[in-house]
Order: C-alpha cells, then sequence, then structure tokens
C-alpha cells in the first residue's frame, strides 16, 4: 500500500522485479500456481492448446483440450484454448507498458540495461499477441496506458497483416539490442 509508481522505477531491486513479473505472464510463464489470478492457459485442468501438437506433452487425459479434441467437440470458442481475456494477454500488455514507459526513471540502472530490459519486454509483448494471433488473428494492439479520463477503452480489432506487421515491428526492435547466440 505504501509503494507508487515512481518508488517501483527508482529502485532496481523492483525495476527487476517488474521484469520478473512480466516473464511471469508469458504463455508458459512461472511461477505456476492455481489462484484466481492464473492463465486458462496455465490451469492444469484445461491443458496447453500445444498439446494437440508435438510441441508440448500432456501427461494428464481429463484436461479440457485434450476431452475436447478427441470428442470433437474442441472450437475456437472452447474454454480450453487460449482465451481472449482469461489468459491475461492484457494484463501482460499493461505491464510491458508500464515497464517500457517508468524504467528510464531508475538512475541505478545503466544505460545498456535499461535498453536490453525493454528489447527483452518487447519479445514477451510480442510473443503475448502472438499466442492471442493463432487462435483469433487480428487483435486489438494497445500500444498505450489508459489514464482513467478516456472516453472509451475500445480498440479496434487489427487486421491480420497489421497485428504481423506490429509483431515483426517488436521483434526487430529487439533483434537490433539482444545478445544473440547465432547471427
Amino acid at each position: 500500500g505504501t509503494l507508487t509508481i515512481d518508488s517501483i522505477y527508482t529502485d532496481i531491486e523492483y525495476v527487476e522485479q517488474a521484469l520478473t513479473g512480466i516473464y511471469s505472464t508469458q504463455y508458459y510463464g512461472l511461477p505456476c500456481n492455481n489462484n484466481s489470478y492464473i492463465p486458462w492457459s496455465l490451469n492444469l485442468y484445461r491443458g496447453k492448446l500445444d498439446a494437440l501438437t508435438d510441441l508440448y506433452n500432456l501427461n494428464w487425459d481429463a484436461t479440457t483440450v485434450y476431452n475436447g479434441y478427441y470428442q470433437t467437440t474442441l472450437s475456437a470458442n472452447a474454454n480450453g484454448l487460449i482465451a481472449f481475456t482469461e489468459d491475461k494477454v492484457y494484463v501482460a500488455v499493461r505491464r510491458i507498458l508500464t515497464f517500457l514507459q517508468n524504467i528510464d526513471q531508475c538512475e541505478e540502472l545503466d544505460d545498456y540495461l535499461k535498453v536490453r530490459y525493454c528489447a527483452e519486454v518487447k519479445c514477451v509483448l510480442a510473443s503475448r499477441y502472438f499466442d492471442l494471433f493463432t487462435v483469433f488473428g487480428g487483435v486489438p494492439i494497445v500500444e498505450e496506458l489508459y489514464q482513467g479520463d478516456e472516453e472509451t477503452f475500445n480498440q479496434p480489432r487489427r487486421t491480420l497483416d497489421e497485428t504481423v506487421e506490429y509483431m515483426v515491428n517488436l521483434l526487430d526492435e529487439a533483434i537490433a539490442v539482444l545478445p544473440w547466440a547465432y547471427d
């Protein structure tokens, strides 16, 4: 109750905790716990959509994904797929936009780390939009934080091409900064 955005982003320890919190919002995010804030894709009872491919091994056949697929009831509306609101994609988006907007306040972080952390969260941002993209195609893209005094919070659904272009641009920005193992 005593922390503010300013006090978080002026302390290197809190900045790195915020970064870790952003990583926890990924599709395969950690830590994995079972509370009301858990994204559907991390809920063991729902299963992962990837379990229908060779990308993921599902060891329990009572999940929504498994049963829906083998009983031929799985559809884009099924609870086992990436959920537009329940997979907390836009929670990740807000955390990332908050991080990008405030990281410059931390004087303890050198410029290299600031740039690198921003590139890292842009990768997470692109991956979260990609999670929705794989099921829904074009999605609403939020590019700045809402302040609460806007007349509307509605964002139009972007076209398939606009969504792909946004994700690719984020990754292109990150590629220029992050230390990749291969050229």
